[in-house]
């Protein structure tokens, strides 16, 4: 029996070479990247709880964290109301890197926030303390 074999121009390795896993993930556009899944893990939520909360999908809300997906504006909306956050936020503070005040802000109430600004203020510059110590 005769072995039939192709000759290299018909076989698809023959031109491109062995196939090559990429050893690092080359950096997504500033306009895809999102800081999704750090907010949702600083609010304890899976990613099926916040598609419940929020109505988009779980597939949409995987897609968006591995940034294989940009969403769009309404999505971003409906995902930074159920995670109680500015969409802003979303797309451009890490609640788990260099600005963690930003985490302890979102968690707090009107009445902390308002001692937040006060407070911050002071540190400033931008107001004199008042000299009340509770």
């Amino acid at each position: 029996m005769a072995l039939l074999i192709a000759p290299p121009e018909y076989s698809g390795m023959a031109k491109r070479g062995p196939y090559r896993k990429a050893s690092n993930r080359p950096v997504p556009p500033r306009w895809r990247r999102t800081y999704l899944a750090q907010w949702r893990n600083l609010r304890g939520m899976t990613q099926e709880e916040l598609s419940e909360e929020s109505g988009v999908s779980p597939a949409m809300i995987s897609s968006i964290e591995a940034m294989t997906a940009s969403p769009g504006a309404e999505t971003l909306h409906k995902l930074a109301d159920a995670l109680s956050v500015e969409v802003g936020m979303i797309l451009s503070v890490n609640p788990e890197g260099d600005e963690p005040l930003w985490a302890i802000v979102s968690q707090a109430d009107a009445v902390q926030r308002e001692q937040i600004a006060r407070h911050a203020g002071v540190i400033v510059g931008e107001k004199k303390p008042t000299g009340r110590r509770k």
